[in-house]
């Protein structure tokens, strides 16, 4: 009935390495795949920026319909 305290109960579970645990690898890849989504998300917007209309343009364009916009008032 004498056991020997170094040996391990036969009811402890065994202990595992740290990337045998599935929620190790949760708290690492999560937060992974947000920071991967992001980066996808900056380079489809850099890739897809709207057009920036610059003042002269505009106005050349309003300038040229000013006179359908006289009539079409009552």
């Amino acid at each position: 009935m004498n056991k020997d305290p170094l040996q391990q109960a036969d009811n402890q579970p065994e202990i595992l390495p740290w990337f045998r645990y599935g929620m190790v690898w949760m708290v690492i890849l999560l937060p992974l795949l947000v920071v991967v989504a992001s980066l996808i998300t900056v380079v489809i917007a850099h890739n897809h920026a709207p057009v920036i209309i610059e003042k002269s343009a505009v106005n050349a364009v309003n300038n040229k319909n000013e006179p359908y916009r006289e009539t079409a008032q009552p």
